[in-house]
């Protein structure tokens, strides 16, 4: 239902293995989803991919472990012929800013941020990200894109012109797997992780300059991925 978050359980699988869907039905309770269906797409270990959804142009962008990019429109996949993207999401965070409208792909080798128009990838003048990237969400509340960082234990946002680091290195508590996930219902930007593997999950809430303790518990798997369903 919209206005939940989805939770994806990954399950020791190969490339054509089943995996477990559950949807947030109620406050309480997590259901199966009805199931899956085969569109074809980007080949590979599209596992390690970066998707997000460019809500102008209507399409699902992905940037692959290559840095290859496909966009899906709704009935087909389709690869771009266009340089790959320096090391690919394995060194490179793919992230939608909702307030300008575009897919941006963050890389830390040569620290660059580009912008798709839909053909090409081009460099945004002037704006060299942090030297490290890390899981990121765009935060529709204050318009900014949020990006933890990791090894330096800190928070970097994008307003659109600039980088800053309003939570300092060293004073991020990062955790276990930490995943970022915008919340469009309640207009907030959480992360969720844990202290270490097998421990409760940890949800917090980003107020622009730390992270805020929510609740600690839920899904019980270490391997998870989470969607907003705006």
């Amino acid at each position: 239902p919209p206005g939940r978050l989805c939770y994806l359980r990954a399950m020791p699988c190969n490339s054509r293995s089943i995996r477990a869907v559950l949807a947030l039905a109620a406050a309480t309770s997590w259901l199966p989803a009805q199931g899956w269906f085969r569109h074809g797409g980007p080949a590979g270990d599209a596992t390690s991919g970066q998707v997000v959804t460019d809500l102008a142009r209507q399409r699902l962008t992905q940037v692959d472990p290559l840095g290859e990019t496909w966009e899906w429109d709704g009935a087909a996949w389709r690869k771009f012929a266009v340089p790959p993207l320096p090391g690919g999401t394995q060194a490179g965070t793919l992230i939608y800013d909702g307030a300008r409208n575009q897919s941006l792909f963050v890389a830390a080798s040569a620290p660059t941020l580009r912008t798709w128009n839909g053909n090409n990838w081009a460099p945004i003048a002037a704006a060299q990200p942090p030297t490290e990237v890390g899981p990121a969400a765009f935060d529709s509340g204050r318009n900014r894109v949020v990006m933890l960082l990791p090894q330096l234990r800190a928070t970097a946002e994008w307003d659109g012109a600039t980088w800053s680091i309003p939570s300092p290195p060293g004073q991020t508590a990062v955790g276990y797997q930490p995943q970022l996930i915008r919340d469009s219902g309640r207009n907030q930007v959480l992360l969720l992780q844990r202290s270490a593997a097998a421990m409760p999950l940890q949800t917090l809430r980003w107020t622009g300059s730390t992270w805020l303790p929510l609740a600690t518990g839920g899904p019980g798997s270490d391997r998870f991925a989470c969607a907003d369903d705006p």
